[in-house]
Order: structure tokens, then C-alpha cells, then sequence
């Protein structure tokens, strides 16, 4: 992964040092911080996903970002892409970046019992739902 992470990297204006691993199951997460902001870069191999569909899921995150509901914005390359191809020898992956987002993971037993957060789950899943009959994709429908 390494050869790719630096090329990727390069692609956002950031060094290999910069990235500080975070983990992933079908991606590689990144984080790295600008002007004192934190950024997340995301490595996702050709096998699972392809372009087309990197690009529509970036479309209806900017959909939900314009409709007011707080998602980690995707973020632009050097080259004005939000979705990059890095060619490796035996696997090729599609480099993305996004803001960080702000707050904490709320785990288990902390999640149990807390009616504000169940409230609020189910108030933004609805407003996901509502957005999504609404939704008017300017690029590729993404799958169902």
C-alpha cells in the first residue's frame, strides 16, 4: 500500500509522512490535518468499486451537503478531481479525501438507553429519506 499512499497523497498536495494510518476493512483510511484541519484520505481498490460510482456517491454527498445535513465534504485534488486512479502493479486503486468529521464515536454501553441520540438518528434518517425520493442525480445513479 505504501506505493500508493505516497502517490495518492501527492495527488491531495500531501507527503506520505503526513498520513497517519487509521485503519479500514475494504478501504485504507488516512487521516492528515491542513491550516489546522483535519482531512481524511480514502483508498478503495478498483476491485470493489469503480470510478463512476465514487463519483456519484461524491455527487449525492455535495446533494446532502447543499440540502443542510452534516456530512464530511469531499474534498478536490491538485488536478480538480474528487476521485483519483492510482495505478499500482498488481492492483490499481481510486484515491478520495473528505473533511473530518468533528465529534467522537458514541460506542457500546455509552449508546445504550440515550433517547437524544435515538431521536436524532431517527430525524436525520428521515430527512435522508425524504432527500433521497428528491434526489435528481447530475452525473451517474448510483445503485439502489
Amino acid at each position: 500500500m505504501d506505493e500508493h499512499a505516497a502517490e495518492g497523497a501527492a495527488r491531495y498536495g500531501v507527503s506520505q509522512e503526513e498520513l497517519t494510518y487509521i485503519g479500514g476493512f475494504q478501504n485504507f483510511i488516512y487521516s492528515y490535518s491542513r491550516d489546522e484541519l483535519k482531512y481524511i484520505l480514502r483508498f478503495t481498490p478498483s476491485t470493489l468499486r469503480t470510478s463512476e460510482g465514487l463519483v456519484a456517491e461524491i455527487d449525492w454527498i455535495h446533494y446532502l451537503s447543499e440540502s443542510g445535513i452534516a456530512v464530511s465534504e469531499p474534498i478536490s485534488s491538485i488536478n480538480g478531481e474528487y476521485c483519483e486512479l492510482i495505478q499500482g502493479n498488481k492492483i490499481n486503486f481510486y484515491v478520495t479525501s473528505f473533511k473530518h468529521a468533528p465529534g467522537r464515536k458514541i460506542g457500546y454501553p455509552e449508546c445504550l438507553g440515550n433517547s437524544i441520540h435515538y431521536e436524532e438518528c431517527g430525524r436525520i434518517t428521515g430527512r435522508l429519506h425524504e432527500l433521497a425520493k428528491l434526489y435528481n442525480p447530475t452525473i451517474v445513479k448510483r445503485h439502489t
